[in-house]
C-alpha cells in the first residue's frame, strides 16, 4: 500500500521509500490526488495523463476514477496508451512519436534514409545537417569531426 510522507507534494511507496513526481508537471501527490500509472511504471495526476503530441486525455471510466485513489495498492493501468522515452502516446501518434528525427532540424529520419551519428551521443542527423557546432562555421562533420563538451565541430574549429 502507498502511503505519502510528511511533505505535501511528495510520494513514497512502501517498502522501497522512492519518491515518485508526476512524469508531467513534475509535482509530487497528494492524497486525493487520482493517479494513474502506465506499464513503464511512471506515474502522472489524472489532469496530466495526455498525449504527449496531440494533449489528448486518456480518460477513464468515471467509476474507476471515483473509486481509485493514491492510497491505494494497485495504481489504475491504462489501456490504449503508448510510451515513448517515458512519455505517453495515443494510437495515432505513437507511429510518429517512434520515428528518429533529425537533432538539428528535427525533421524524420526515415529508415531507408542514411544518417549520422557522434560517438558516444545517441542524437542522430540527417547527412547535410551534421555540420560544425561553430556557428560561424557550418563545415559538414562527415570528414571528421572533435568533441567539445558533447559537441562536435569541425577539426580547425575544434583546435581552438
Amino acid at each position: 500500500m502507498a502511503h505519502l510522507s510528511n511533505s505535501k507534494d511528495t510520494r513514497i511507496i512502501q517498502g522501497g521509500s522512492i519518491t515518485l513526481p508526476c512524469k508531467s508537471c513534475l509535482q509530487g501527490f497528494y492524497a486525493s490526488d487520482i493517479v494513474q500509472k502506465t506499464t513503464d511504471n511512471h506515474y502522472f495526476h489524472s489532469r496530466c495523463f495526455n498525449c504527449a503530441t496531440c494533449k489528448h486525455p486518456f480518460v477513464l471510466p468515471m467509476e474507476q476514477q471515483t473509486e481509485h485513489n493514491l492510497n491505494s495498492s494497485k495504481p489504475l493501468l491504462v489501456e490504449k496508451v503508448h510510451e515513448v522515452k517515458g512519455l505517453p502516446y495515443c494510437v495515432k501518434c505513437y507511429p510518429a512519436a517512434c520515428q528518429n528525427r533529425c537533432s538539428q532540424c528535427t525533421k524524420v529520419i526515415k529508415s531507408s534514409m542514411p544518417f549520422m551519428q557522434m560517438k558516444g551521443n545517441s542524437n542522430m542527423y540527417h547527412p547535410e545537417c551534421f555540420v560544425c557546432s561553430n556557428e560561424n562555421c557550418n563545415t559538414k562533420l562527415s570528414g571528421g569531426y572533435i568533441i567539445k563538451a558533447g559537441k562536435g565541430y569541425c577539426p580547425s574549429c575544434g583546435a581552438k
